[in-house]
């Protein structure tokens, strides 16, 4: 669920997590000083929420990919009674 978070993450800002750091660099940010990019400001609530779990520190801790795929569903849901948002390109 970690890489599903970091993933997530990714897809929000476009952008690599981590980027232009070496791999040392990512070893000591989040493995040992266990640092996580944060949940970008324009995420859906639930979707910031969803991130923040996912990257818990503590697998234990971390939702299932039922509990996760139950939160994307619902966004879709949302998305699809309100319309989808204007693409850009």
């Amino acid at each position: 669920m970690f890489a599903f978070g970091m993933l997530l993450v990714s897809m929000l800002t476009s952008e690599a997590p981590w980027a232009g750091r070496s791999g040392p660099q990512i070893v000591l940010a989040a493995g040992i000083l266990r640092l996580r990019p944060p949940p970008p400001p324009h995420a859906p609530p639930p979707l910031a929420s969803l991130i923040d779990l996912c990257l818990r520190a503590e697998p234990s801790e971390r939702p299932t990919f039922e509990m996760a795929a139950a939160v994307v569903r619902g966004l879709l849901i949302a998305m699809g009674e309100q319309g989808p948002a204007p693409a850009e390109c």
